[in-house]
């Protein structure tokens, strides 16, 4: 069976944080830095509703685990100018309290949209990551003009190589979100906890492929040619890098030749 690494713990989360108050949707304030994140509970709709009281713990909690889809793709929304989902979500909790399932709007985005360009995404970061070291590097005009990107309150103290992160931090946030959705959901319907279900394996087939890209993504980088030997394409789905290093080979002569040998698998 397939398992998800999870990188949360490498990369911190981005919450927005603010006293700004607002009726029926999350609250947008670019301005303010990242600083924590505004709980279900606490939404002056919910608040004012009365409704709070009349919740068990567990309805509350599977309400908070629901609204941190929402608040996270508030912070994705500032991060990574990605509002679509964010949006779908906001109009489906319009006019009402409770929120009553998010998995089947993330289910339709990763079916429609995310799987095929963030893969692309992964498979081309670690390049990213080289031409970003390069250019710093090598341009001093770059580098200062990023610096000073990088200092503008916008990017919320965040370097340029924290942004290149975002979206590979986003794949495994929602496998983490949607397993606390699932995890508070067992009074919800069996249609509910179904759909939360296949979300949660869509998630985490996009979390794994992605961690595949970015494997093939390094061991292409990683390769060592010979000058004289010819290129040779060996961006595959089907090939993985499992094994490289140093190879001694001994002659009966006792003369020693040493080799630098690349190990795959066929899948």
């Amino acid at each position: 069976s397939e398992s998800v690494s999870d990188s949360s713990g490498i990369y911190s989360d981005i919450e927005l944080h603010s006293n700004e108050k607002t009726e029926n949707s999350i609250i947008r304030d670019t301005s303010t830095p990242a600083l924590g994140k505004i709980l279900w509970i606490h939404v002056p709709k919910v608040k004012d509703s009365g409704k709070i009281s009349q919740l068990s713990e567990s309805e509350i909690k599977l309400q908070e685990a629901m609204y941190e889809v929402m608040s996270s793709e508030t912070s994705y929304q500032i991060t990574l100018v990605s509002e679509e989902i964010l949006s779908h979500h906001e109009e489906r909790w319009n006019g009402q309290i409770l929120m009553h399932d998010v998995c089947d709007v993330l289910k339709w985005h990763y079916l429609q949209k995310l799987e095929k360009p963030y893969l692309t995404y992964c498979e081309n970061h670690l390049k990213q990551e080289k031409t970003l070291i390069h250019l710093r590097q090598s341009n001093s005009m770059f580098s200062d003009y990023l610096k000073e990107l990088e200092n503008d309150s916008i990017c919320q103290k965040l370097s340029f190589h924290s942004f290149l992160i975002l979206p590979i931090q986003r794949v495994t946030r929602y496998v983490i979100l949607i397993e606390a959705i699932l995890s508070n959901a067992h009074f919800q319907s069996s249609e509910m906890i179904n759909s939360c279900k296949e979300t949660l394996y869509l998630a985490k087939r996009l979390a794994i492929r992605c961690n595949e890209a970015i494997k093939r993504d390094r061991s292409i980088i990683d390769l060592k040619f010979p000058k004289t030997m010819p290129k040779i394409s060996l961006s595959n789905d089907s090939r993985e890098l499992i094994r490289k290093g140093e190879a001694v080979q001994f002659y009966p002569t006792k003369q020693i030749q040493r080799h630098f040998l690349d190990s795959f698998n066929e899948k």
